[in-house]
């Protein structure tokens, strides 16, 4: 969103109006829906046992953002478990050369929230879902997972040993598409 506004809040969430179901996971449902005519995307908490994991998202938006490398956190209601951000109508970023991805792992690497890696996954697909990407085909982190288990820095993955290791996923699975 262009303008500099205040994070909408709880009182903001009558304003608007609630569009198709655009993507769905385990932890949240997520909506296009509109704030005053602009297109926004409104997160719902889809289990109320993953409530932690969903307010571990938010938390991670807050403490990342603002950035150019994480969607943009237009509001939330922590009562009703909704988060409201930036529409990024080209979706996660499964549709994008996955050489973007190493450069948000740098940004992960070395964040002003401290060491953060993506390593809660195996599965290049599901991690490339954690990102939308914007109508200049940037790419942007929105769904944060925990950090990794260890809570010593030096027993994590660095960012590169990450990178490795999904560029060996990449060539397995290019290796087993049939040709």
């Amino acid at each position: 969103m262009a303008a500099c506004r205040p994070l909408l809040g709880c009182a903001d969430l009558a304003e608007l109006s609630l569009g198709p179901l655009i993507g769905q996971g385990s932890t949240k449902s997520v909506y296009r829906a509109l704030w005053r005519s602009r297109e926004v995307a409104l997160s719902t908490l889809a289990d109320p046992r993953l409530r932690p994991d969903f307010l571990h998202g938010l938390e991670m938006l807050q403490a990342l953002g603002p950035s150019d490398r994480v969607v943009q956190l237009v509001g939330f209601c922590r009562a009703t478990g909704v988060i409201i951000t930036e529409l990024q109508p080209l979706g996660d970023a499964s549709r994008v050369a996955r050489e973007v991805y190493a450069e948000v792992l740098d940004y992960l690497h070395s964040s002003p929230v401290g060491h953060r890696v993506m390593c809660d996954t195996n599965d290049l697909q599901k991690t490339l879902q954690q990102f939308l990407v914007t109508s200049d085909q940037r790419l942007v982190l929105h769904r944060m997972h925990k950090k990794c288990r260890s809570p010593e820095p030096s027993a994590r993955p660095s960012a590169k040993q990450v990178i490795s290791e999904y560029a060996r996923v990449i060539r397995d699975l290019e290796q087993s598409e049939p040709n």
